[in-house]
């Protein structure tokens, strides 16, 4: 478990970046020794005997060596002890308790700290580095022992990760998906029972798209020999369908010409009579309406006549002029010919002026 340092409550400066973790290397043989934890009591312990407040400046010498005589004594272990196998408990119970004494000294030393600033101002400066260099160099301990400590975690994890990468890309190739369980955690054993099974299942799905792809084929081959059958077949039947077509259509070529011959001469003689049927209505048309024409205009001239009289004899002379114009003005003309046409232009014109001539007279009197 990671425990995390409380940065020096005299720093007041961006802290310095931490140091890159150094590759593995194989240290010397060293002969490790576990020195007892000291209760923060006993650590303490000298710090409380004496009124802090009172000391003299050249105390403060006498108590920073007492702390840093017992970094030094953790030193040596804490600078050569090497956990680089997972199996090493041993390695990983001392780097713990190494570690928790040193955190134990920093602790007591920041508190004495805390203690001999409160009266001792003139020398905080003083106080504060000496026991920053103890802070600093009991947290690069700490640093460098909780790497120890870790060890054996990150270790596991990292040969975990090389695991599971190297089993996936082993057994990827026969797989469409990849197993649920974790290829990093799992034994050997069991990774290849996994990896069996995967290549049984790849061979077995190999071997079934094999005997598709050769039913498929041979069945393509049939259905295409059939087609080809069937095409000779066919080329054969429509070459007697054409030969018999075109035996049919000579014959109904000649059938249609004589009955198209003999529709046409029908055509022609039907067309004649009916084009003489056409001119004699059409001229008996023309006589009645021509007839029919002059009686209507005949009527319509004595009608105007004698209603012009009429009106002539009742009126004086200036309303009988009046409604005689007004009468030659609605007689109506005969339905002339187009050949005619000419007559039926000059009686309307001359009808029209004698009537403006006779209503001139007429409003005159």
């Amino acid at each position: 478990m990671t425990t995390t340092t409380a940065p020096a409550p005299w720093r007041t400066t961006k802290p310095a970046p931490a140091a890159v973790k150094p590759a593995a290397r194989v240290a010397p043989p060293v002969e490790l020794q576990l020195i007892p934890a000291e209760p923060e009591t006993e650590i303490e312990s000298a710090a409380e005997a004496v009124n802090e407040s009172l000391l003299p400046r050249a105390d403060t010498a006498v108590i920073l060596t007492e702390f840093q005589s017992k970094i030094e004594s953790l030193r040596r272990t804490a600078e050569t002890l090497n956990v680089t196998d997972i199996t090493d408990l041993a390695g990983q119970k001392l780097a713990r308790e190494t570690r928790l004494q040193i955190r134990q000294i920093r602790i007591a030393s920041d508190k004495k700290r805390e203690g001999m600033v409160d009266g001792m101002t003139k020398e905080v400066r003083r106080i504060n580095a000496g026991f920053k260099e103890i802070w600093d160099g009991a947290t690069r301990l700490e640093k460098r022992l909780q790497e120890q400590e870790d060890f054996i975690e990150i270790e596991t994890a990292r040969l975990e990760d090389e695991r599971r990468t190297a089993r996936s890309n082993e057994i990827r190739p026969y797989l469409t998906s990849f197993p649920a369980v974790d290829l990093g955690k799992i034994t050997e054993d069991e990774y290849q029972a996994v990896l069996s099974d995967a290549r049984d299942l790849r061979e077995l799905k190999l071997a079934r798209e094999a005997k598709e792809k050769a039913d498929r084929l041979a069945k393509e081959k049939e259905e295409a020999d059939q087609r080809e059958r069937d095409r000779l077949e066919n080329d054969r039947l429509r070459d007697e369908a054409a030969a018999l077509t075109a035996r049919n259509l000579e014959i109904q070529q000649r059938a249609d010409a004589a009955r198209k011959e003999a529709d046409e001469k029908l055509r022609r003689q039907q067309a004649e009579a009916n084009r003489k049927l056409a001119e004699a209505r059409r001229q008996k048309q023309e006589a009645d309406k021509r007839e029919s024409d002059r009686a209507e205009a005949e009527r319509q001239r004595i009608d105007a006549e004698a209603e012009a009289a009429r009106k002539a004899a009742a009126a004086p002379d200036r309303e009988k002029l009046t409604a005689f114009a007004a009468a030659l003005a609605a007689l109506p003309l005969p339905q002339l010919s187009p050949a005619a046409g000419h007559i039926s232009d000059w009686l309307s014109a001359r009808l029209r002026v004698l009537g403006e001539q006779i209503a001139k007279s007429a409003a005159d009197l």
